[in-house]
């Protein structure tokens, strides 16, 4: 047992980055140095990514959504190593999607947040999604006007406190 200490050790800090965080594995898809992106786990920790909006219950308090990677076309892939022929490269944005669902719990007091159309005084500049606050009666008539919703998701120990509609052209 004390021979496989130093070995088990060892392993460990190979694992992970000089923050202590783990390094995701190499893709043979990816550049060469560049971890490729991967979807956010957002039902656990804290979390700040873009995912589908596939349903929202305001009185049950929940939602199910399907974590994405959203990137300008451009950085996607270059991310991805798609040859610059590829139609995604020449597209604004292009998600990836997870084909995975999740349930989450929504806070009381979530933010709930709409871009209004577009409105330059209810977009974020830097993150291109809403600021512009809705009950969750409009929120739920949004999704379903909208029919597929890309929000930008925060969560905080798993539960649901922010949801902002990503803004796409």
């Amino acid at each position: 047992m004390k021979r496989l200490l130093p070995l088990v050790a060892l392993a460990l800090l190979a694992a992970c980055t000089s923050t202590g965080e783990p390094q995701p594995a190499p893709s043979s898809a990816a550049p060469t140095g560049s971890p490729r992106p991967t979807f956010a786990d957002v039902s656990r920790g804290d979390t700040d990514s873009v995912v589908r909006l596939r349903a929202y219950e305001p009185r049950a308090r929940s939602v199910v959504v399907e974590p994405t990677i959203f990137m300008q076309g451009p950085d996607f892939c270059t991310a991805f190593a798609l040859p610059e022929s590829d139609p995604r490269c020449n597209l604004e944005w292009t998600t990836e999607d997870s084909k995975t669902k999740v349930t989450l719990p929504v806070d009381a007091g979530a933010r709930l947040l709409t871009m209004n159309g577009g409105d330059p005084d209810c977009l974020d500049d830097k993150s291109m999604a809403g600021t512009c606050r809705l009950t969750e009666t409009q929120f739920s008539a949004l999704l379903k006007n909208s029919g597929d919703l890309l929000v930008r998701l925060r969560t905080r120990d798993g539960t649901v406190v922010q949801m902002a509609e990503v803004y796409t052209p």
